[in-house]
């Protein structure tokens, strides 16, 4: 069985959908989402964890209103609000994989 797959994040209810053809589906109007691809969601080591993690959390900074290019105040004022905490929380509990389970349990 192959390792890396689609997942979409979600803002709002802030849920984590597999497959992606769903996200398109079950979003309402007021949500908006971003479909990950190839992503590993059950990593070998720490390092690939780590990586899948990254990831994860670049998309929910993206999703909740810091996307790349914002500044440093904008990206640290997003990782503390709401949307960040529960879009990643989500995804990680969707994913449930007991190394990036781990990884995201620990304070950052």
């Amino acid at each position: 069985m192959n390792r890396f797959i689609s997942f979409g994040l979600a803002t709002a209810s802030a849920v984590l959908m597999i497959p992606p053809v769903q996200a398109q589906n079950t979003i309402d109007p007021d949500q908006h989402a971003i479909i990950l691809n190839n992503v590993n969601v059950h990593p070998a080591s720490i390092r690939e964890a780590r990586k899948t993690l990254d990831r994860i959390k670049v998309a929910a900074l993206t999703l909740c209103g810091a996307p790349h290019g914002s500044s440093t105040y904008m990206r640290r004022a997003v990782m503390k609000s709401e949307c960040f905490r529960d879009s990643l929380a989500d995804a990680v509990r969707k994913i449930d994989d007991p190394l990036i389970n781990r990884l995201h349990d620990r304070p950052y």
